[in-house]
C-alpha cells in the first residue's frame, strides 16, 4: 500500500527558502493519477486531521 500525503509543513518558509508561505487551502474531495487509478479523498482516508466535506 502507497501513501499520499496532502497538508502542512511545519515552519514551510523555511524548509523551501520562503519559495512557499502556507500550506494547501481549498478543497479536494477526488484525486485520480491516470485514468485507472481514482482516490475517494475523504472516503478512503487512513488517517486525517480537521477533515470537512467539500462544499460547492
Amino acid at each position: 500500500m502507497s501513501l499520499l500525503c496532502l497538508g502542512g509543513m511545519k515552519e514551510i518558509a523555511l524548509h523551501t527558502n520562503r519559495q512557499y508561505s502556507g500550506g494547501l487551502v481549498g478543497c479536494v474531495s477526488h484525486f485520480t493519477l491516470s485514468t485507472d487509478y481514482h482516490l475517494s479523498l475523504v472516503e478512503d482516508a487512513a488517517d486525517g486531521k480537521n477533515i470537512n466535506t467539500c462544499t460547492n
